[in-house]
């Protein structure tokens, strides 16, 4: 519908801008083809982006349309206004769009006071409803430790974070806190869990929601496999992603398994494929007494970095500490073949 609006608004500022090139001045004509070509410029440049979703972008490109449209019906002789037959009289109609504009430009101006007004109670509030519920049930829960009975304090914020999530299915972070409202409040793991899952399914691109999913099914059921959210998720299928999209959610992780005693096979699966994640893995493979298994991990990544400097650093200080330069020197001159520009030359 609002394509064939506006569809049907250029053809129309065209057809009657047409003439306006074929006026006798020179001058009206100049100013019409510049009108009609920076229009069209903007419609161009609307292929590949939203630009006249800008009132800056609109106005301007609304005003160049009419322009040429303007100059044309100066230039037509007067005509009489035909009449036109109403249901209502025209001071009614005019009364009637009054009310509906100054109906349309009040919605601002109301959610404003309401952010206001939620200032006032919550001292939080958001761009949209669904933010400013997140965000009032959030400032709930600190209160959680030092309440008589933290549950009243729980069982509002939960309602705000479930309306919230209602309202906006694709907010990932109703969800999540949802989840873990839930589980203050003891609520069935699977409620628990199909929270956090749904706020896993549309988290895509968000590492602190990806790393809190992450850090919550871990303290509930470990590595185990969650019935929710992407196939075969878990917690440290939610704690790779979040590392993928952030180093400090990385080094969260990290931390977060290592202190649970997590597995090794389990903290590999955890470990992105970029140079900081794996000098980490390659410091805990070193304590491990697995020297070897280390040296694997940094020449791998190399392999997919070869300007990082670090890594680099740290591989020859490695093959110099177990006196193997010689093998050392061998890969090193194969990176160096491979990618000549490679620090491993100089």
């Amino acid at each position: 519908m609002g394509f064939a609006l506006a569809a049907w608004f250029v053809l129309a500022m065209v057809r009657r801008g047409l003439p306006a090139l074929r006026a006798p001045d020179a001058a009206t004509r100049c100013l019409a083809a510049g009108a009609f070509g920076g229009a069209a410029a903007v419609l161009v440049a609307s292929l590949g982006d939203f630009q006249t979703q800008f009132p800056v972008v609109a106005l301007p490109f609304a005003a160049l349309l009419t322009l040429p449209a303007a100059m044309a019906a100066a230039m037509a002789p007067p005509v009489e206004d035909e009449q036109r037959p109403w249901l209502l009289p025209a001071r009614a109609l005019a009364g009637i769009v009054l009310i509906a504009g100054v109906g349309v430009a009040a919605i601002p101006l109301m959610q404003s006071l309401g952010r206001v007004r939620d200032l006032d109670e919550y001292g939080v509030t958001g761009a949209t409803a669904s933010e400013s519920l997140v965000a009032q049930a959030r400032s709930l829960l600190p209160h959680v430790a030092t309440a008589v009975d933290p549950k009243p304090l729980l069982t509002q914020a939960e309602m705000k974070l479930r309306e919230a999530a209602r309202l906006d299915p694709l907010y990932d972070e109703a969800h999540l806190w949802t989840g873990i409202t839930a589980v203050y409040l003891n609520e069935p793991q699977d409620d628990v869990f199909r929270a956090l899952g749904r706020a896993r399914l549309v988290s895509r691109g968000h590492a602190q929601t990806n790393l809190a999913v992450g850090s919550t099914y871990l303290k509930l059921v470990g590595t185990a496999p969650v019935p929710y959210g992407p196939p075969d998720d878990g917690a440290l299928q939610a704690l790779r992603e979040a590392s993928e999209l952030s180093p400090q959610a990385f080094s969260a992780a990290w931390a977060m398994c290592v202190e649970r005693d997590v597995p090794l096979e389990d903290l590999r699966t955890i470990v992105p494929d970029r140079g900081h994640a794996k000098i980490l893995l390659y410091d805990h493979l070193r304590s491990l007494g697995q020297l070897d298994d280390a040296l694997n991990v940094l020449k791998d990544q190399l392999a997919r970095e070869p300007w990082n400097e670090e890594l680099t650093t740290r591989l020859a200080a490695a093959y110099a500490e177990s006196g193997r330069e010689s093998e050392g020197r061998a890969f090193f001159d194969s990176v160096h073949a491979a990618w000549p520009a490679s620090p491993q030359g100089h």
